[in-house]
């Protein structure tokens, strides 16, 4: 009992699934959906409305429609800003990177995080928007740590 020693970060969460956006081992390969519990799912949400990997200068970007989305470290531009938007707060969605789109977070049929147009905002009783449902959540819990080979995985206060 206590609180954690841990700092304060963000998950990402997506309530269709249970899971949450993880980065995979290399900034190259794209943001999937995964267990929370892994040190990828650890963010930042910034005062300027980026999703930046904890204790790092890299930030989610929107590429585009039916893309996934990317990290860079453009996080000023539009595209990188994200925004709950909808009565429920639960669509996250980003500029084009000329400003003239919205996207909305969303997720393929292989759990990659992409953007799409946003779905169901006008109140349409017959749409589904879960799939591009997510929600910032704020925690100390302890993250596991897996190495860039995902062959160990070790609690994150022991010694690698």
């Amino acid at each position: 009992p206590g609180l954690s020693q841990e700092s304060s970060y963000q998950l990402i969460f997506h309530p269709l699934t249970g899971l949450c956006i993880t980065r995979q081992s290399t900034l190259l390969e794209p943001l999937k959906l995964g267990p929370c519990t892994d040190s990828g799912a650890a963010w930042t949400y910034t005062t300027d409305h980026t999703l930046q990997m904890k204790e790092s200068p890299v930030c989610v970007a929107a590429i585009g429609q039916g893309k996934a989305v990317k990290l860079g470290n453009f996080c000023s531009d539009a595209n990188s800003r994200w925004n709950p938007i909808s009565a429920s707060n639960l669509h996250l969605a980003s500029n084009s990177s000329d400003d003239t789109l919205i996207y909305c977070m969303d997720v393929d049929s292989n759990q990659n995080v992409v953007t799409n147009p946003c779905k169901c905002l006008e109140g349409d009783k017959k749409c589904d928007p879960a799939s591009q449902w997510f929600k910032i959540v704020s925690t100390t819990r302890d993250l596991l740590r897996v190495t860039t080979d995902s062959r160990v995985i070790t609690n994150s206060h022991e010694p690698s």
